[in-house]
């Protein structure tokens, strides 16, 4: 069976999947609702419950009824285009063919280099050697990872050195293939050591793409040693590119959609990330016309990206796109996502880098670098639909939230008297980042006992929490208008030691 008739069949199936689904939906839908949120939110998973707090005359349980019945048809009427598209468009048969030419040597070259350099930049041994020094009861494991010990401070340190020397290995070419291999395989486990405290930060796509790389025939051409293999890489790197977003694009069409078309959902994300670095709002991206159609182009870049792949030029204007994405997140939210970024150098022209269109490299099928992109295309499409979010495979970050004005935050309030915003603190946003500050504060919120470990890791890194002898955790509700901003209610959760007694 080819690619192509697996997609189709595939697409027929999800097709007539989402109708037999939409159907038991819409009869069932509200007593399956209910029964998975019980009678009382209390019992209903943290999120939730959190959001649920921010009204609490308001969001019971017909509410989330409410929200649940069209987020539900929009998933299956999602999943419907999704096989529509696979089953009787010329889109198979355009991805395909992407495989039945060689990769031109040099942009691949250039390819290689600019991940195996990013992969040594983004790997920081000091910084893993702190996360995996930090204390057990910190720790909250990747789902699926549970099993799995940390190494210790020292091992993840020489861990990390042995993940950056591979990489530059890697780039230039000294043992080539070896170095690329042993880049991935230090780099899972020392760049995964962070991911166990707080939250999961997304830079799995670097191993994604050193892993085919590593596969391939990648070391042709600027390389101080060639190495041989068969196969493709960069169609599985622009797959895999496609894939990272289209579901953030997916997740935000299924819980909001309407809300991302007329601006109100990326006014919500705006505000909260103005709130969390303190910015000074210029061009107003929240409000309008410009929110609306900001909102909109957001899903279009996002769902359309991967079909775009297929046809030339199509997918020459969204890796523009891309790039204006990426630009334009960073200048007006503070979000930076340089590591995949420069990975659109995969992209480039041939005739940009001298090719000419011609390549070195004979096409083989069934190559290594061909089982390695199948894997990782197929855990990305498992873990994009399914929504799991793990290590080192994981739908990337949707920001698919329900659009709102109230903001969920905490306050750390010390014996002294002094308020501490963890999110701003700059000692904790050098030592942990910003967004696992996120991540390492809410599980204050979400479980007690894990409080004290967590307050006494930070007043590591914050002087006014170690001066203090014990501290309040304040749950904040605030309306975070950048016009509005204010604190609407604060309920105080715990108070806690900050030192070890």
């Amino acid at each position: 069976m080819t690619a192509e008739t697996l997609m189709r069949r595939t697409g027929a199936a999800a097709v007539l999947l989402s109708l037999v689904g939409a159907v038991a939906w819409w009869f069932t839908g509200d007593g399956l609702v209910a029964r998975w949120l019980g009678p009382a939110l209390e019992r209903a998973p943290g999120l939730l419950a959190l959001h649920a707090s921010l009204d609490p005359a308001v969001r019971d349980l017909a509410y989330f009824q409410a929200v649940a019945m069209p987020a539900g048809l929009r998933f299956l009427a999602g999943l419907a285009a999704v096989g529509a598209v696979l089953a009787w468009s010329p889109y198979p048969a355009r991805l395909q063919a992407l495989w039945r030419e060689s990769d031109p040597p040099r942009v691949l070259a250039a390819t290689r280099i600019v991940v195996f350099l990013a992969v040594a930049a983004y790997t920081d041994p000091a910084e893993i050697a702190r996360f995996a020094a930090l204390p057990p009861g910190l720790e909250m494991a990747p789902p699926g990872l549970s099993w799995l010990p940390l190494p210790g401070p020292v091992l993840a340190q020489i861990l990390a050195w042995l993940t950056i020397g591979a990489a530059l290995a890697a780039a230039v070419g000294i043992r080539p293939r070896l170095a690329a291999w042993l880049c991935v395989a230090a780099g899972v486990v020392s760049l995964g050591v962070p991911q166990f405290f707080g939250k999961i930060n997304h830079y799995h796509h670097l191993l994604w793409f050193a892993s085919v790389l590593a596969a391939g025939p990648s070391w042709q051409v600027w390389s101080v040693q060639r190495a041989e293999g068969r196969g493709r890489v960069l169609p599985w790197i622009w797959l895999l590119i496609g894939l990272i977003y289209f579901f953030p694009g997916f997740w935000k069409w299924v819980v909001a959609g309407p809300s991302w078309l007329d601006g109100s959902a990326l006014a919500t994300m705006l505000h909260a990330q103005w709130y969390r670095i303190d910015a000074v709002v210029g061009v107003r991206f929240d409000s309008g016309w410009l929110a609306a159609a900001s909102g909109t182009a957001v899903l279009v870049f996002e769902l359309g990206f991967v079909i775009a792949l297929a046809w030339r030029r199509a997918r020459g204007l969204f890796v523009l796109g891309a790039l204006a994405f990426h630009g334009l997140t960073f200048l007006v939210a503070g979000i930076s996502f340089w590591s995949l970024a420069v990975c659109l150098v995969a992209f480039a022209p041939a005739h940009w880098m001298g090719d000419g269109g011609r390549a070195a490299t004979a096409v083989a099928a069934g190559g290594l670098s061909d089982r390695v992109g199948h894997f990782l295309v197929g855990a990305a499409l498992v873990t994009g639909f399914a929504g799991i979010d793990t290590w080192p495979i994981a739908v990337y970050p949707t920001f698919a939230g329900l659009p709102d004005t109230v903001y969920p935050t905490v306050l750390l309030e010390t014996d002294r008297g002094e308020r501490i915003d963890p999110y701003r603190s700059p000692g904790l946003a050098e030592s942990f980042g910003q967004s696992r500050i996120m991540g390492l504060v809410n599980q204050v919120l979400q479980d007690a006992e894990r409080g004290p470990a967590v307050v006494r890791a930070l007043a590591a890194h914050e002087p006014r929490l170690a001066r203090a002898d014990s501290v309040t955790v304040l749950q904040v509700h605030l309306d975070i208008r950048p016009e509005h901003r204010r604190i609407i209610r604060e309920i105080p959760v715990m108070r806690l030691a900050t030192h070890t007694p």
